[in-house]
Parts: C-alpha cells; structure tokens; sequence
C-alpha cells in the first residue's frame, strides 16, 4: 500500500485515519481504470454499502484535508447526469464529481 520507495502514505500512516477512511482509499483502488486514473464518486458511492452518505463525506474530507485524495468536477458538463449530482462532494462551494490517489 505504501511507504515503500518513497511511495504513497499509507490510510493508517496519516493522523484521524479510521477504517472508513481506509475502506474509501481501498475501494478507489479497485475502481481505478489505470493508476493515477479518475473513478467516478457515484461510482465509488455506489460501492459503499452500509456506510452512511454522512460518514462517507466525512471520510472523503479527512482523505483530501490529508492529502491522500484529490477530487474534481467533471470538466464535461453534459456528462454530469442527475446519480452524479446526488454523488458529488460539496467543498467550497464547489461540486467535485471525481476522485485519485494521490501520491505522497
């Protein structure tokens, strides 16, 4: 996962990391097309069952305020459907529709 050669820190590495943080960057893992690929956050929604939306943003923000995510709007914007507006992370005032790893 991490830590090795310089590679990305690790979910549990980071201060506050909690399993649902750890679940979030696993999952994100294994939606990812191709490393350092974008995947869907109604996608990655989807996946994440029994785990409540209020968690879920809770987890999200923990992960970018560490640095271990980024997050972006879609930059097409008829691509934007209603599942993804439900999905999108609000953060300053701006709706993010995808989620990376990011590397540390």
């Amino acid at each position: 996962m991490g830590g090795r050669g310089g590679g990305a820190r690790t979910v549990l590495e980071s201060p506050g990391a909690s399993r649902d943080d750890e679940r979030i960057v696993d999952l994100t893992r294994q939606l990812m097309p191709i490393s350092e690929g974008w995947v869907s956050l109604a996608r990655l929604r989807d996946n994440l069952e029994g785990m409540s939306r209020e968690r879920q943003d809770a987890a999200i923000g923990r992960l970018l305020r560490e640095g271990l995510i980024s997050l972006i709007p879609e930059q097409e914007p008829r691509m934007v459907r209603a599942r993804e507006r439900r999905a999108a992370y609000r953060h300053h005032g701006v709706n993010l529709h995808l989620i990376r790893l990011r590397r540390k």
